[in-house]
């Protein structure tokens, strides 16, 4: 009788973290897997935020490429392997935008959109690109709409692919980190 009563026990849990799993999933979805992002557009500079992949880089490079900006702004808080700074160094190969690199202090977005407050102050933009990776794009817009204040922000999601391991650690991630921006006042 005892081992009825717990075989539906261990049934009812595992049936509770499976709707777990397909709630969270679901609403999830449209924050980390689809979130609505801006097309590319003319703007005063395109800023590239720092984090996993490299594809970001890329695709900033291939914006600032098509005559978008004629500032093109990367951030490496981690200073990755192959780092935003190498391309500073190595130029982008055309004159017509130049490329600024920075290594935000704290090493978070928040950090990252101190840095580009000062520099958007300094050269007077109006409007930016903001090149992340689609996981994210909806705690960048948030983030930016709370602490940037010089002119109109555009958030855009690099065309590169993300694993289905690297989303369901995102879903995490990103979760933790609206948590602890809800939590945290300021910037």
């Amino acid at each position: 009788m005892r081992e009825v009563a717990a075989r539906r026990r261990m049934v009812r849990v595992c049936i509770g973290v499976l709707a777990l799993f397909i709630v969270v999933g679901v609403a999830g979805y449209p924050v980390y897997v689809a979130p609505p992002t801006a097309e590319p557009a003319p703007a005063d500079a395109i800023v590239v935020l720092g984090g996993p992949g490299e594809g970001r880089y890329d695709y900033g490079i291939d914006l600032a490429d098509r005559g978008l900006a004629r500032e093109l702004v990367f951030s490496d808080p981690h200073q990755r392997e192959r780092s935003p700074e190498l391309l500073c160094e190595n130029g982008s190969g055309h004159a017509r935008y130049t490329v600024t690199c920075f290594t935000p202090a704290p090493a978070t977005t928040k950090g990252e959109i101190v840095e580009i407050n000062r520099l958007a102050e300094r050269r007077g933009w109006q409007s930016i690109m903001v090149v992340t990776f689609r996981p994210h794009v909806a705690r960048t817009r948030y983030l930016f709409d709370r602490c940037y204040h010089r002119g109109h922000v555009s958030v855009l999601a690099s065309p590169e692919r993300v694993g289905i391991g690297q989303t369901a650690w995102q879903y995490v991630y990103q979760t933790v980190g609206f948590v602890r921006s809800f939590v945290q006042r300021g910037c």
